[in-house]
Parts: structure tokens; C-alpha cells; sequence
């Protein structure tokens, strides 16, 4: 429920911005994103999890964008003295609806929301117990900002939801990118 909400609050937000952008990507222009993430936490255990996301989009048309995107997670966890190291990956078709507004925008912004279908891959190895590794299909939705800083530059901000069954449990995955991108 809580992250059906955020979904919808990014998409109102992505439609109530739209009006005001100015940013015009083109049809036949490409661009590619990286964001990098490192997490820590500390309480009854630790855990370290540092992340890289990044893609490659050929836009279609003025508004419609289509492209590759990776996903890249590691691991590692101590709990009650015992530790152990995931590693996941995501290879995802990508397909983005920019909000490029009419000629006269106000503003460099550009809403998107978007799909993807793909594939996930996860291994874990823990101290004392062995390892195992599980494949699976992988689907879910994003919604994200463009800020334009020049013609082919921007910075971008994602929410990015992707859906897993990795050793049989259902998995839903929530993440917030922001990283530089490049339009060429």
C-alpha cells in the first residue's frame, strides 16, 4: 500500500510539472544515466549495500524513449557473529514517456514515467553454511525528473520499483537513483 502511494504521488508529480518543462529531447538523440549508491546499517546487525544503475535510451519519437538498463547490487551482512555477501544483478528493457511540454516552456524540467521487463540473477554465499544462486524474471515501473543544466546534460532523480521471485519469495524492490546523464 505505502509504495503504491509513493507511485502515484511521483506520477502527480511528473504530470503536474510537465506542464512547465522546456527541456526538448529529440527523436533519434540517445542518452545514458549512472547513479551509484553505498547504504550502512547498524543496529542489531550490519549490513553494507552499495548499488550501480545505469542505462542507455534511444528516444523514438519527441516523448517516447526505449533502451537497455543494468542493475547491480552487493551485499554484505553480519547478524549474531555470522556474515555473508549477496550479489544481484538486473539486465531490463526500458521503455520512458517524457512529458515534453509545447513550444514555449518555462521551465528545464522533464517529467517521465516508464516500464520494464527483463531478467534478475542472485547469489549468495554465507560463512559456514555455503552458497547458493537463483534466477528470475524481473518487471516493474519507474517515474523521474530530468533537470536540464545544458541542451545535452541533465541530472535525473528515479523512483524505480522492480519485482523479483528469487528463492521463492516474492520480492519488491524500491530504490531512488540520482545521478548525471548525457544526451548524444
Amino acid at each position: 500500500m505505502r509504495a503504491a502511494l509513493v507511485v502515484a504521488m511521483c506520477v502527480v508529480l511528473a504530470l503536474g510539472l510537465a506542464m512547465v518543462a522546456q527541456a526538448m529531447p529529440a527523436m533519434g538523440k540517445a542518452d545514458a544515466t549512472l547513479a551509484i549508491g553505498f547504504q550502512r546499517t547498524s543496529n542489531a546487525e550490519t549490513i553494507d549495500l552499495w548499488n550501480i544503475a545505469g542505462d542507455y535510451g534511444k528516444y523514438i519519437n519527441e516523448n517516447v524513449q526505449v533502451g537497455l538498463g543494468g542493475q547491480f547490487w552487493k551485499v554484505k551482512a553480519e547478524v549474531d557473529g555470522s556474515g555473508g555477501d549477496s550479489t544481484i544483478y538486473a539486465l531490463l528493457a526500458r521503455a520512458k514517456y517524457n512529458f515534453v511540454p509545447a513550444e514555449g516552456g518555462s521551465n528545464n524540467t522533464v517529467p517521465y514515467v516508464g516500464v520494464q521487463l527483463g531478467w534478475a540473477h542472485a547469489s549468495m554465499d554465507f560463512t559456514g553454511a555455503g552458497s547458493e544462486s537463483d534466477s528470475s524474471s524481473a518487471y516493474g515501473a519507474m517515474a523521474g525528473m530530468k533537470l536540464y543544466q545544458k541542451a545535452d546534460r541533465y541530472w535525473f532523480a528515479e523512483f524505480n520499483w522492480v519485482r523479483t521471485k528469487l528463492f521463492d519469495e516474492d520480492q519488491n524492490n524500491y530504490i531512488v537513483w540520482v545521478g548525471p546523464a548525457f544526451e548524444f
